[in-house]
């Protein structure tokens, strides 16, 4: 049957939805053989993934997670697909201003993968165990208002592909699905993504699989967060649909900031950039960055003003309250 699927895609034909799932089922199969795998991850690519595929294979994944429960309502997830410039965690660091200004975060991530320093790298630096259990999780969440799932514990079933991704060494729909597969479902989401193209694409599929709101973000500058420096790409899905827009952060009278102003570098490194911008030592561009995104998720997900959310963002990081999350967290972990 895989071979059949494979077979369609090689002629350039899209699969439907069901054909996906039913694609990356037989993928975990153990008796599937890898080079069936294979051929069918590297057609898939070559011809491009589409939004219906897509959520396809995030169906199958979320039902194979390990779940946690959220008691709340607006939990949020700032999780995207990787591939940016090499920069320090900005995501990573406004889920913790977010988690401040009073909004749960359920942040969904891994190690390194395209850069040196993943979300997971960054909290085991903090001094956050990330080993933790489900259930040490779906405390931390429902008890302080954060949690961090480290992808590969809440996604077992993902490892009957991982050699066979690592030994293909080019990108496949994987990439694209760690921000679908929330163990938490959280309902609201900031993704972004590496390339423009992927913006609507992927909006799409979160449609699909019934996230409330999100915005999915690429900006000119080759972030795949929002920008200070450039403007941005963004695909919102929504209630009334998937809608597309550019969003320039110098209406919210943001200072420009090229890029490489915010390089990323060792775990430890990144570590106390992010220290520094949560004790509030390390103000211009590094701080104007994670307000931005930080503000972005407090809008969807309080379904406040943009201004609003950049003052709670602010507040968060001036009141100490963003810092204490990561205190919050490193006891709850232990």
């Amino acid at each position: 049957m895989l071979q059949e699927l494979t077979g369609q895609v090689m002629q350039n034909r899209h699969l439907s939805q069901a054909q996906a799932e039913t694609a990356l089922e037989l993928m975990l199969l153990e008796e599937t053989p890898d080079v069936a795998i294979a051929s069918f991850l590297s057609a898939l690519a070559m011809k491009g993934e589409t939004s219906d595929e897509i959520a396809g294979f995030a169906r199958v994944m979320r039902r194979h997670v390990i779940a946690i429960r959220s008691k709340h309502h607006n939990t949020v997830d700032t999780a995207g697909t990787g591939g940016g410039l090499d920069t320090f965690n900005i995501s990573t660091t406004a889920a913790f201003v977010i988690a401040g200004a009073g909004l749960p975060v359920a942040k969904h991530g891994n190690r390194a993968i395209t850069s040196r320093c993943g979300s997971a790298d960054l909290l085991t630096a903090l001094g956050v165990d990330v080993t933790g259990s489900a259930r040490v999780a779906e405390s931390c969440l429902n008890e302080i208002g954060l949690a961090f799932m480290f992808a590969p514990h809440f996604h077992p079933s993902m490892k009957r592909v991982a050699a066979i991704r690592r030994q293909l060494g080019h990108r496949t729909v994987f990439n694209l699905l760690g921000p679908l597969t929330n163990p938490a479902s959280a309902p609201f989401q900031i993704v972004g993504v590496y390339s423009p193209t992927l913006t609507e694409k992927i909006a799409r599929s979160l449609a699909q699989l019934e996230c409330r709101r999100a915005w999915v973000v690429h900006s000119q500058d080759g972030l795949d967060e929002l920008s200070t420096g450039a403007s941005a790409r963004i695909s919102e899905s929504s209630a009334d649909g998937v809608k597309t827009f550019e969003f320039d952060p110098r209406q919210f009278h943001m200072k420009p900031a090229d890029w490489t102003s915010l390089h990323g570098g060792t775990p430890e490194q990144n570590a106390e950039i992010t220290t520094g911008i949560l004790r509030g030592k390390v103000k211009g561009a590094a701080r104007d960055v994670v307000v931005l995104n930080a503000a972005a998720a407090i809008h969807l997900a309080a379904d406040t003003d943009f201004c609003d959310a950049i003052r709670k963002a602010e507040e968060s990081i001036d009141t100490g309250a963003a810092m204490e999350k990561v205190e919050l967290l490193k006891k709850a972990c232990a």
